[in-house]
């Protein structure tokens, strides 16, 4: 029986040092796939450091609307990761 790709590199890289690296540019992925087009040319960084994801944006408005929904992306990812992997959202 097949296995879906992302199934076996979620169980290569658990517990490994990738993970943080695998996990970001999933991350990458998805932000761009479900984000509008405002909000991504807007975003000039995402990292991922002790569980705590940083995104940068380059507009005050857009910080602001992203403050107040930063449990709700913490929460999307971390089911898209399907693990509770993001303990904190700050954006700057």
């Amino acid at each position: 029986m097949e296995e879906p790709l992302d199934k076996i590199l979620n169980t290569l890289f658990k517990g490994d040092k990738y993970k943080r690296k695998y996990y970001q540019a999933k991350i990458h992925d998805y932000w761009k796939k479900n984000m509008n087009e405002a909000i991504i040319k807007r975003t000039t960084s995402i990292n991922i450091y002790e569980g705590r994801l940083f995104i940068n944006v380059s507009s005050s408005t857009l910080r602001n609307e992203l403050v107040m929904e930063r449990e709700k992306i913490r929460t999307d990812l971390n089911e898209m990761l399907e693990e509770a992997f993001i303990q904190e959202v700050i954006i700057k």
